[in-house]
């Protein structure tokens, strides 16, 4: 055999294509829409067409946010940014679905947190997405550190002193966001439309229940914390491929239907009281899947928004330690108990260890503290340390194959038989909270496309 160094007949495959841009209006038009309604985007499936998720992006207008008796000068978004009003994000082809997603805005935030680097956050993410890499400072030792948060949403420099404006009505502010899903930053490939011709690739995202679950404000909201989104529409980006292309494509799957892997995620939620008293809660996780990857926790005492409160801050609550119990097995096998082994095992559930580029905007001062998230004690210069919303989280990767090339292998636990549960042990909370324990299950979700048909195999 020659090296292929020395083969001078190397044949390139060429076929023509055409890339293009497609603006698609929701179903029921393109607002006004407010809390609780669900917005429905078909995506055409036209022959020889494929989307590009990863340059598509949904664009929307946030707006109708009303104070109360007192005009506000306190106006901002949560650390999802623009992403925090959407409750669930679903994706179904027909009548199969093929994503689910509940809670979905608190677990954007969170990965913001844990994977972004705070260098990027005041560039596109701030104009995309309103959110904003803001320096706090600790009372005590004066300490500057960053924390992740969604942009003030009154105008800055209009009042006296530089300071900002007090206003009635938040004005309607743009944003286009990337989604978290097979039709966004979770597909690897293109999604080929051409294969699911028996119907439009449909998703439904549901608008959470008040405008307090996306931003937090110093005074009450009027209109029941009521807001509106309009403007909508799925900017989406397509390649047109030319009959050589898709037949080079069939030619190499040799007869077997199209089919790939994307990264999903799935939401459990449970809540307990929290006592002030050492306290144990242990909660059913039931997620079957063939390869299940992570399981992730986060903890919010605030989750259906309150005034002066972030609703996406989430807390340790004084957890002591926890461990997973999967069928007979219980791990890990020593439980963590320190804010350095919690954090250790919450990176090896999203990357690794060793990756020296993973930067996450997460420090000591957002990921370890326990306060109450208040809102109220900014003013225009600086922000207080209460003033953040937490990013305390939980994970555990549950990979056979850590920090593998996953492209041809399931690297994740089969779990189709196994019931799991997960213990936690915390000490005394003062104010006995009522907790909200969202848990998130990352797994192999496998897209089947034959006979014009998208379903999903888990």
């Amino acid at each position: 055999m020659l090296p292929k160094n020395l083969k001078y007949q190397n044949k390139v495959e060429s076929a023509s294509a055409r890339a293009y841009t497609s603006a698609i209006q929701p179903q029921n038009g393109t607002g006004n829409y407010s809390a609780n309604n669900t917005i429905i985007i078909n995506i055409p499936t036209s022959p020889n067409t494929v989307l590009v998720p990863s340059e598509s992006f949904l664009k929307f207008d946030i707006g109708g946010v009303t104070c109360g008796a007192t005009a506000s000068s306190y106006l901002r978004l949560d650390k999802a940014g623009a992403h925090g009003v959407i409750q669930r994000l679903r994706v179904t082809h027909g009548s199969q679905e093929l994503e689910n997603l509940d809670n979905y805005g608190p677990w954007v935030g969170e990965l913001l947190a844990l994977q972004q680097s705070s260098d990027g956050i005041g560039g596109k993410l701030n104009i995309m997405n309103g959110l904003n890499l803001s320096y706090l400072h600790n009372n005590t030792t004066r300490e500057v550190f960053p924390a992740l948060v969604g942009e003030r949403l009154v105008p800055y420099g209009a009042a006296a002193g530089n300071a900002f404006a007090a206003a009635a009505v938040m004005a309607n502010r743009t944003y286009s966001i990337n989604l978290m899903s097979m039709v966004g930053s979770l597909s690897p490939q293109y999604v080929p439309l051409f294969e699911m011709t028996s119907a439009p690739l449909t998703v439904s995202i549901q608008l959470v229940s008040s405008a307090l679950r996306f931003l937090t404000s110093e005074t009450a909201l009027a209109n029941n914390s009521g807001f509106t989104i309009s403007n909508v529409e799925f900017i989406g980006s397509f390649i047109e491929l030319s009959d050589e292309s898709i037949a080079i494509i069939r030619q190499s799957l040799m007869g077997s239907p199209l089919q790939y892997v994307i990264q999903s995620y799935a939401n459990i939620t449970t809540n307990s009281v929290l006592a002030n008293a050492n306290t144990s809660v242990s909660h059913p996780i039931p997620a079957k899947y063939a390869s299940l990857r992570s399981l992730f926790c986060i903890m919010r005492s605030h989750a259906d928004g309150a005034i002066t409160h972030f609703s996406q801050s989430s807390t340790h609550f004084n957890i002591v330690d926890w461990r997973l119990r999967i069928g007979s097995q219980v791990v890990p096998y020593k439980a963590p108990s320190s804010m350095a082994e919690h954090f250790s095992e919450l990176v090896k559930a999203i990357g690794s260890l060793s990756d020296v580029n993973h930067e996450p905007t997460l420090n000591w001062y957002t990921y370890s503290t326990n306060a109450v998230a208040t809102a109220n004690a900014e003013t225009s210069q600086v922000m207080n340390q209460g003033t953040k919303s937490d990013c305390f989280a939980l994970g555990f990767d549950l990979e056979t194959y850590a920090n593998a090339d996953k492209d041809r292998i399931f690297a994740g636990m089969n779990t189709l038989n196994s019931d799991i549960f997960w213990n936690s042990n915390f000490g005394a909370n003062a104010s006995a909270p009522n907790v909200k324990f969202d848990y998130y299950a990352l797994y192999d979700n496998v897209l089947v496309f034959e006979n014009g048909v998208c379903y999903s195999k888990k």
